[in-house]
């Protein structure tokens, strides 16, 4: 089913991820997310404070990334770099699932992270990057399954670093997990609107991308 410009906009998170993002940057995505109604504005840890001084009041939700793009950083910094986020501004948290504790079976350690992460947050958003292209089918699953037990109320399916961005299979296969007791944000590589309606058909909620204007262009009025 179609959508209108602001239905549209208001399941975008946009991106401003890139390393080479600079204060004008920033400042322009905002005044698009702003003027146009986003969802989100996702940034670094280190550009949360600059985009809340831009966004002011707005009702965007600010989405800081943490342990951002690898997910290997120690708990205790994720923990560090999500607390000082929060505290300049944040609203939201994306937060990168640790990829080798699940390859290797360490679900100990991926139930306890997701646990302090979830009590950090104390009631804020967090959603949990999974990055799919480097998952099996059954690493997906688990990573859900244990997302779900601590209650994290969204899943991410990739940083828009890794070696592919979302796909149609990857929704689906969230999906069929979570049901309805968890969102699912589509992100990386969504470049046009085919794309981004198909995702949302296959069961997003959110879309992140920093092909934000392009989507929207692309709609009806």
């Amino acid at each position: 089913m179609p959508l209108t410009r602001k239905e549209l906009a208001g399941k975008i998170e946009h991106s401003v991820l890139h390393p080479e993002a600079t204060r004008q940057d920033l400042q322009t995505a905002c005044q698009m997310a702003i003027e146009e109604g986003l969802a989100g504005l996702c940034v670094h840890s280190g550009h949360v404070k600059l985009a809340r001084s831009f966004l002011g009041a707005s009702p965007t939700a600010l989405v800081a990334v943490v342990g951002f793009p690898l997910g290997a950083s120690a708990s205790s910094v994720k923990l560090e770099e999500m607390s000082f986020s929060l505290m300049n501004g944040a609203t939201h948290i994306d937060a990168v699932l640790n990829i080798g504790w699940i390859k290797e079976g360490d679900d100990a350690n991926v139930r306890r992270e997701f646990r302090q992460l979830m009590d950090l947050a104390d009631g804020k958003p967090l959603k949990l990057i999974l990055e799919t292209s480097l998952l099996t089918t059954d690493e997906i699953k688990r990573a859900c399954r244990m997302a779900l037990d601590v209650s994290i109320p969204y899943i991410k399916t990739s940083t828009g670093f890794g070696e592919r961005g979302a796909s149609v299979e990857d929704v689906k296969l969230i999906r069929s997990v979570v049901g309805k007791e968890a969102k699912i944000k589509a992100s990386g590589g969504i470049k046009t609107i085919e794309q981004t309606l198909a995702l949302l058909e296959a069961g997003a909620d959110r879309i992140g991308t920093s092909a934000t204007l392009n989507l929207l262009g692309a709609t009806q009025t």
